[in-house]
């Protein structure tokens, strides 16, 4: 009878080429035939799209989407930029932006970022760059 055992990996880089093998070790501690190796290749982190930007009072709502908001069971945190400059960073899918000047013109993009555990370290990957909003006051 055949038996079927899977291993599964959770502790890889995004979007990364890997190699794995096997070898067989019975209960004496003889080790078998190391298999011939499979590359795999780990899926790309989700890309961000700034949808809208909604004016209010000295006020504008920031909006953005992404295909799944996580990775691995991780979340992705978003870095929003005014005019270029870093803002703030949030969870969620907006942000509002309070005591603005109505008489200027402003522009945003968002970056998201995620945390994940490579091969038992944490560390920080960035997804793209969204696409820029020009809000033009009237």
């Amino acid at each position: 009878s055949v038996s079927t055992n899977v291993y599964l990996d959770t502790q890889l880089a995004p979007n990364s080429t890997n190699q794995h093998a096997v070898q067989a070790v019975n209960a004496e501690g003889a080790s078998g035939l190391i298999s011939e190796s499979v590359l795999s290749t780990t899926s790309p982190l989700s890309t961000v799209t700034l949808d809208s930007v909604v004016v209010g009072q000295g006020q504008l709502q920031v909006m953005w989407s992404m295909e799944d908001y996580q990775y691995n069971d991780a979340n992705y945190i978003f870095d929003i930029y005014m005019d270029g400059e870093y803002l703030i960073t949030r969870y969620g899918t907006s942000h509002v932006v309070n005591n603005l000047d109505s008489d200027q013109d402003y522009c945003f993009y968002v970056i998201p970022r995620i945390f994940l555990t490579v091969d038992g370290v944490q560390e920080e990957f960035s997804s793209n760059q969204s696409n820029e909003i020009l809000e033009l006051q009237e």
